[in-house]
């Protein structure tokens, strides 16, 4: 055989040897790629484009270089490049779309309790115009008689019951409207509410088609589950937002830094230590960044809790930045905002959650720090305790919608936020934390004033034997 041959052949030889080494350590990566949840160096990259890169590096040719060497050029690795740089722009375009969420909630807090508690109820109309969209079949739908109609008049009844009785003692609240204490806005409230629900009852029922009874019960079962998460869990904002705006603030940046965390430690740690899948609702999900995340948000819900609470504005309750019987308008001096104004006018004093007292340290946690005794405001310790529940119990509320969109074989619930999918997709976690700092404010912190108002409206209500009484007892306790 001619030796110009032979060397043809050593080359044809070294060609295959380097193709099957490139295709084998495609293979390989893939394989590896696809078992810690990425494909092809990319999250999310499909099989199609493994399998394009293994037959792009099985046929690729080789070249020869100038001192005869054979060079293989690889288009995994300008494939690896272009997926590397999409990962980044949507990286980028979830911080920028991130800070301006940030600077907008900063703008709307600063404005004040009314409108953060606006800012909620049209939250709430996005919340349920994106899940009822879930389940949404137009040909279905096109032979049910009112269908959208009455879904939409369900949820104006649902918040009209929630938030009515809140409106109502706001009102009531500003002085300069003048609203007495009587409780007849609230009742005529409850049964106001109660007729346009035996209304639509009625409605809904004579809407029922044959042929359609299952897909029609199926959305209405659908529809109250909805109200249930978007309108039962946030019923309880109102008083929340009104005790003070720290009661919604704080708890809302605790679940933002615990997303956040949870994202910053699954991304550089997932899988290192622990390799046994998260859930499977998020096969994401790692425990590196849930567990990373948890130490993340106590640390700063014992900071940012007495940060916050060195500030009247946000520890202060609506009826405390409102303007009093004895404000006079001359107290709005140049240079002086309007929430400053009222708490100089109306002498608020803090919530003792929110003053510094002394802690005495267990002996070995004192030996352990060099000190006896710590100085801490008692919202640190309240704050842990929402930082705790929010660590761990809120972000199964986000595990759940992966579970509803799982199920309906979507990817987010809508496309109005870039790189962040819905209002859905961003406040999944916030529903049940709002609910739970309720029950913690009033079973932990809340303490009912006792005004001249209210035991008047009281004593008022009593027959006049029972108010004689009263008179002469507080004559003796007065003689005292």
């Amino acid at each position: 055989m001619p030796a110009e041959t032979r060397g043809q052949r050593r080359r044809g030889v070294g060609r295959g040897a380097k193709s099957g080494s490139g295709e084998d350590e495609a293979r390989h990566a893939s394989r590896s790629a696809t078992k810690d949840g990425y494909t092809g160096g990319v999250r999310g990259a499909s099989a199609d484009e493994s399998s394009a890169i293994g037959s792009s590096s099985q046929n690729n040719d080789t070249t020869l270089g100038a001192n005869g060497h054979a060079h293989h050029h690889s288009p995994h690795h300008v494939s690896t490049a272009s997926a590397r740089e999409r990962t980044r722009s949507k990286i980028v375009t979830r911080v920028t779309f991130a800070i301006v969420l940030l600077a907008v909630f900063f703008g709307i807090a600063w404005a004040g309790h009314v409108y953060i508690f606006l800012l909620v109820c049209g939250i709430q109309v996005m919340l349920f115009k994106e899940l009822v969209a879930v389940r949404y079949r137009a040909a279905m739908e096109k032979k049910t008689p009112l269908f959208r109609t009455l879904q939409w008049s369900w949820f104006v009844a649902a918040m009209f019951y929630a938030h009515g009785d809140s409106i109502v003692k706001l009102l009531r609240e500003d002085s300069l409207l003048g609203i007495n204490d009587d409780d007849q806005p609230e009742k005529s409230l409850i049964y106001s509410s109660f007729a346009l629900f035996s209304t639509l009852f009625v409605v809904t029922v004579l809407t029922l088609r044959p042929g359609l009874y299952k897909y029609q019960v199926g959305q209405l079962a659908w529809t109250v589950v909805i109200l249930l998460l978007i309108v039962g869990q946030l019923k309880v904002v109102a008083p929340n937002i009104f005790s003070g705006i720290f009661w919604y603030f704080f708890p809302a940046s605790c679940i933002i830094v615990n997303d956040i965390m949870a994202y910053v430690c699954g991304m550089s740690m997932g899988r290192r230590f622990i390799k046994r899948p998260f859930l499977r609702l998020s096969p994401n999900k790692t425990w590196e960044g849930f567990i990373g995340a948890f130490f993340f948000t106590l640390l700063w819900a014992f900071w940012f809790s007495r940060f916050l609470a060195r500030f009247p504005y946000f520890t202060c309750s609506f009826k405390q930045l409102r303007p009093s019987e004895e404000f006079t308008w001359q107290e709005l001096r140049p240079g002086t905002t309007f929430h400053q104004a009222m708490l100089r006018a109306n002498t608020v004093q803090p919530d003792r959650v929110f003053t510094q007292t002394t802690v005495v340290l267990p002996a070995a946690l004192a030996h352990l720090l060099g000190r006896a005794s710590l100085p801490v405001k008692p919202i640190q310790m309240h704050g842990l305790v929402i930082g705790i529940f929010g660590s761990l119990v809120a972000p199964f509320g986000g595990f759940l919608m992966s579970a509803i969109k799982r199920a309906y074989g979507i990817k987010d619930f809508d496309s109005l936020i870039p790189g962040h999918g819905g209002v859905t997709d961003r406040m999944d976690c916030q529903l049940v934390m709002i609910l739970y700092t309720f029950v913690h404010y009033q079973t932990f912190i809340r303490h009912v004033p006792i005004n001249y108002h209210r035991v008047w409206a009281s004593v008022s209500a009593l027959k006049r034997d029972d108010q004689v009484r009263i008179w002469e007892e507080l004559g003796k306790y007065l003689e005292r």
